[in-house]
């Protein structure tokens, strides 16, 4: 098994019955990615009525998008890992380490 695979089970939390990703980890960790996103933009919203500077306003609405893109990585690494453990019950660990690679690669960019 390769170092990439290794580590992505690991962040997976794979459910112990079908060793495939835990969805209940999932929402769980899109859940909160959420209600941060929320919380910030009920900030910009207050701070537009008080008249707050622009740049306080801006920063909050990067907050907002920080917390978007977050939870879209977690939506990508856990179809990845879904693709890979489906890879590997099939009996093809090239291929799941080529998905792995070709995901690492793509949440880098960001």
């Amino acid at each position: 098994m390769s170092t990439i695979l290794a580590v992505h089970q690991k962040i997976a939390m794979p459910n112990k019955k079908t060793g495939r990703p835990s969805s209940r980890a999932m929402k769980k960790g899109i859940l909160a990615r959420e209600a941060k996103a929320i919380g910030h933009l009920k900030s910009v919203e207050r701070m537009s009525e008080a008249d707050e500077p622009l740049s306080t306003v801006l920063l909050q609405l990067r907050a907002v998008e920080k917390e978007i893109a977050a939870i879209e990585k977690i939506l990508l690494r856990h179809r990845a890992t879904t693709a890979v453990a489906e890879l590997m019950q099939k009996g093809d660990p090239a291929a799941a380490d080529e998905v792995l690679s070709c995901v690492d690669e793509a949440l880098k960019r960001d």
